[in-house]
């Protein structure tokens, strides 16, 4: 079950790299095209400025929002598969535990926001949610 474990965390892995890569694809923007009349171009560049660093800004909560809920899904994966394996199965979520039987990486047990992990009565539901973001819809 170790292989098969393996190959999922390997796919959520190449996932959550694809929606990074998509994320920074959608922020980046072109430069505007130069103004012919001088007062309109320095008239138009602090509005400018102003609305590309907002949005940049929802880009990124977004960026993380996203990043948080695939960590999530891969902690599900993860209790879903111990659950499997084990008799005695989590009900409450141990993230230790799922790094130290080889279920996922601990590079995915953090929140990019900083929230905190959590999750009860896995055994019926298995929603776990996040501080920050909360569950998955």
């Amino acid at each position: 079950m170790k292989k098969s474990s393996n190959w999922i965390i390997g796919i959520l892995s190449a996932s959550l790299l694809f929606v990074s890569i998509f994320m920074t694809a959608c922020c980046t923007k072109k430069a505007p095209a130069p103004a012919t009349d001088k007062t309109q171009s320095e008239a138009s560049q602090p509005q400018e400025a102003k609305s590309i660093g907002e949005n940049i800004g929802e880009k990124l909560q977004e960026s993380r929002k996203q990043a948080c809920h695939s960590h999530i899904s891969i902690m599900q994966g993860a209790v879903e598969m111990y659950n499997m394996d084990h008799m005695e199965m989590m009900n409450v979520l141990d993230i230790d535990k799922l790094i130290q039987a080889k279920y996922m990486k601990p590079e995915y047990t953090t929140c990019p926001s900083g929230g905190t992990y959590s999750g009860d009565n896995l055994i019926e539901d298995c929603k776990i949610r996040c501080s920050v973001h909360g569950a998955i819809n």
